[in-house]
């Protein structure tokens, strides 16, 4: 059997779906919160049980045993989310008791970590701790869970790996408002001619390392099926570009005449946002994983028709 958390959400549902697509057919069960809008992105694959987060983790024990691997894909994923305390018990101490479990059992498990544990980047993006220093809550909550297991003595003989994501954007993300990527929340300012996308002020330096959930996909199945060495390692396309360019890249897309306009970066986010991500992918190849990371400039401008044809079906 294989667990999947999150397995609602954009990564975890279409983890699923390139799972069945490998040709997996052993028993999936998929551990999410319900709703009828998670139901459609769920229903269509042959999944073998589906529960809570609360149900699972009291079953964990059991539950993982009988696992070949668990995905934990399931975590509070709002970077400027404000209850703290539950924040911390999601990202923290659910994953740590779920990890304890799989250590027990000896059940290998892929979590989610994040680029958020690097900050504003300034020593790099290499996975040490010199690099390291988060700005907000939910990247210190990434960062606790790598750091643990760093000083736990089990780790090294364990099957776990940490994948520390950078910019995801890809079909399955439409759920995720305000913290799905640019590149889709561009598509939707340029809704049509005369249309504006709205970047903030100084777009043009803010890089991102934007990812493809392609690559996301097989990063994840190749550590959970096959044979990469077990840590902690980036997943990035290895390339970065400004928020400006992907807003161009929306905008030349568009066959109507579409604006980019600056607006005044919020103050919320000031001190709390990173100016600049680039993943540095040697320790991930070194593990093993050789398949090639989709370019992010191709890599989007297929979401972008994947996105139009969706959208002129749904008409």
């Amino acid at each position: 059997m294989i667990i999947i958390t999150g397995g609602c959400g954009f990564i975890g549902s279409r983890l699923l779906q390139g799972l069945f697509d490998s040709g997996y057919n052993g028993r999936v069960t998929v551990v999410d919160n319900l709703s009828d809008n998670n139901v459609k992105k769920i229903s269509k694959f042959p999944i073998y049980d589906f529960m809570s987060p609360s149900v699972f983790l009291s079953n964990s024990k059991s539950l993982t045993s009988d696992s070949q691997c668990v995905f934990h894909q399931g975590a509070i994923t709002d970077t400027a989310y404000e209850n703290v305390e539950e924040l911390m018990r999601m990202n923290y101490s659910y994953t740590r008791n779920l990890l304890l479990q799989c250590v027990v059992n000896k059940t290998r498990i892929v979590y989610a970590s994040s680029a958020a544990v690097y900050g504003d980047g300034k020593n790099g993006f290499k996975e040490n701790v010199s690099s390291e220093g988060p700005l907000n809550v939910y990247g210190f909550s990434k960062l606790l869970i790598d750091n643990w297991l760093r000083h736990s003595s089990f780790f090294k003989d364990s099957s776990i790996f940490g994948l520390r994501y950078f910019n995801v954007y890809g079909m399955g993300e439409e759920h995720k408002g305000n913290m799905s990527s640019p590149v889709l929340k561009f598509f939707k300012d340029a809704g049509d001619t005369g249309s504006t996308i709205k970047i903030f002020e100084g777009s043009e330096g803010f890089y991102r390392d934007f990812v493809s959930i392609e690559d996301i996909v097989k990063v994840n199945i190749s550590c959970g099926l096959g044979d990469i060495t077990p840590g902690i390692y980036n997943v990035g396309s290895g390339k970065k570009i400004s928020f400006l360019k992907v807003a161009e890249i929306v905008r030349d897309f568009c066959e109507f005449d579409v604006k980019i306009e600056d607006i005044r970066f919020p103050d919320n986010l000031k001190g709390r946002y990173q100016a600049n991500t680039h993943a540095n992918l040697v320790s991930l190849r070194k593990a093993g994983y050789k398949d090639k990371m989709i370019y992010p400039e191709s890599g989007i401008k297929k979401y972008l028709s994947a996105l139009s044809k969706d959208s002129r079906d749904n008409l």
